[in-house]
């Protein structure tokens, strides 16, 4: 092998190692959706009742975009799921530690996204059951972020999946039903925990517009 491509081959590792950030073991962050006052112009009252994790975990996945974990799948408890949001990854691309919420949950954040986007297009919602005449059930199938290994820089990525059902409290019910899903991605020099965050920041703001697009077709 010449010097020439030897020093190309360190030069790669080398960048390799820098670029993907990665850390042994869990990285854990924390996700802030996005939260502003809201005048309420409707009449319906809206109460979020249940936001069930449906996601599917697989072991050793081959697209990186598939939720997996540093251990076998079928280990994980509830809760333990419920906390996944990404793998690291090296500068090979080979999966690393996971990539956990720090006193959060995927069901907990997409709650408030619910909540958020309700109140954005002029609902009230309430904690209380009894004050409703809306009542929502949402079940999360996709909220995962991965990294997508260059030469001179690397991506993370992001996506969201919800299936939200609508259902009033009368005689009959009336029941709605829509999917919504988001993507954010953010290019970086190196990964870092900020990276992860800002990539699910863009794929919050995504999943709200997309929100506000279904709630029109109803």
């Amino acid at each position: 092998m010449t010097s020439n491509k030897l020093l190309t081959i360190c030069l790669f590792a080398l960048a390799s190692v820098l670029l993907s950030g990665c850390v042994m073991g869990r990285r854990t962050v924390t996700l802030n959706p996005p939260t502003s006052n809201h005048a309420v112009t409707k009449k319906a009252v809206i109460y979020i009742n249940t936001v069930t994790d449906k996601r599917t975990f697989y072991n050793k996945p081959s697209n990186p975009s598939m939720p997996s974990a540093d251990t076998d799948v079928a280990s994980l408890t509830t809760k333990e799921r419920n906390i996944l949001i990404g793998r690291q990854r090296n500068g090979w691309g080979k999966a690393m530690g996971d990539v956990g919420l720090e006193n959060q949950s995927v069901t907990a954040i997409v709650a408030q996204l619910l909540d958020e986007g309700f109140r954005s297009q002029g609902y009230q919602t309430t904690q209380t059951k009894s004050n409703a005449n809306v009542i929502v059930n949402c079940t999360v199938e996709d909220f995962w972020g991965w990294v997508s290994p260059g030469f001179f820089s690397i991506s993370v990525e992001s996506r969201i999946q919800t299936a939200i059902t609508l259902t009033t409290i009368s005689n009959p019910p009336k029941v709605f039903s829509m999917e919504v899903k988001s993507y954010g991605r953010k290019e970086n020099q190196m990964v870092t925990s900020g990276s992860w965050i800002e990539t699910y920041r863009r794929a919050f703001e995504n999943y709200l517009n997309k929100f506000e697009e279904e709630m029109t077709r109803m």
